[in-house]
């Protein structure tokens, strides 16, 4: 069972103190499936990553931006709409940077 690091202890301070060291210890060891992601979907996986979530595997990424998107996420642009984008790599991209400073 790995320890929760300093950095994360800094970055997750404030769950920390809401529910606890093991808690979030629990939470760095889950694994979620996520499948045929959607906006929606796209905004829980956010929550899950911000949050600590250990591994988050996605599954049937073909699915392109429409406009039902644009109201269900912040990461969808109305760029993604237009080019068709799958918007799942965008998402990555985006968090990978915040989550490495």
């Amino acid at each position: 069972m790995s320890d929760i690091t300093e950095h994360e202890k800094a970055l997750y301070d404030r769950q920390l103190r809401v529910w606890g060291h093991a808690a979030q210890q629990r939470l760095k060891q889950s694994t979620v499936l996520l499948l045929h992601p959607s906006g929606v979907s796209l905004e829980i996986a956010k929550n899950l990553v911000l949050a600590g979530i250990g591994e988050l595997r996605i599954a049937g990424m073909h699915r392109v931006c429409n406009n039902d998107d644009l109201q269900d996420s912040v990461f969808v642009t109305r760029k993604d709409v237009a080019e068709q984008a799958g918007y799942i790599p965008t998402l990555t991209r985006e968090m990978a940077k915040e989550m490495a400073k």
